[in-house]
């Protein structure tokens, strides 16, 4: 029975959403009827990151220069550029993962003695 409910459940919530329907008409379930929603006002429609994009704007276009620059002068070969922080936290990912997963085993060996 409890089975049946949850999956009840889930089945109505995949069939009611509407994330990838186009943001111009949308349907949403109310009630359980499918309901055509209006075309948004481009005033009315808001996003959630709307608040904070000016900051973070303003914060990149602080480095974006400095980048250009020592890209156009060769300091800094491109694909160190492009991969550099990937890289970087990759090592820093895989470093502790490595130390987390040898301590983890050492403590196992030291408590099952």
């Amino acid at each position: 029975m409890r089975v049946a409910t949850v999956l009840t459940s889930l089945f109505a919530a995949f069939a009611c959403g509407d994330a990838f329907v186009a943001p111009s008409l949308s349907e949403s379930c109310v009630g359980g009827k499918s309901v055509t929603a209006l075309p948004k006002s481009s005033s009315l429609h808001m996003s959630a990151f709307d608040g904070i994009k000016e900051p973070i704007q303003s914060y990149v276009d602080i480095w974006t220069p400095m980048f250009k620059q020592a890209s156009e002068s060769g300091l800094v070969p491109d694909f160190l550029l492009h991969w550099g922080h990937g890289a970087a936290m990759a090592s820093v990912l895989l470093s502790m993962g490595v130390i987390g997963a040898y301590s983890e085993w050492k403590s196992s060996l030291y408590y099952s003695i």
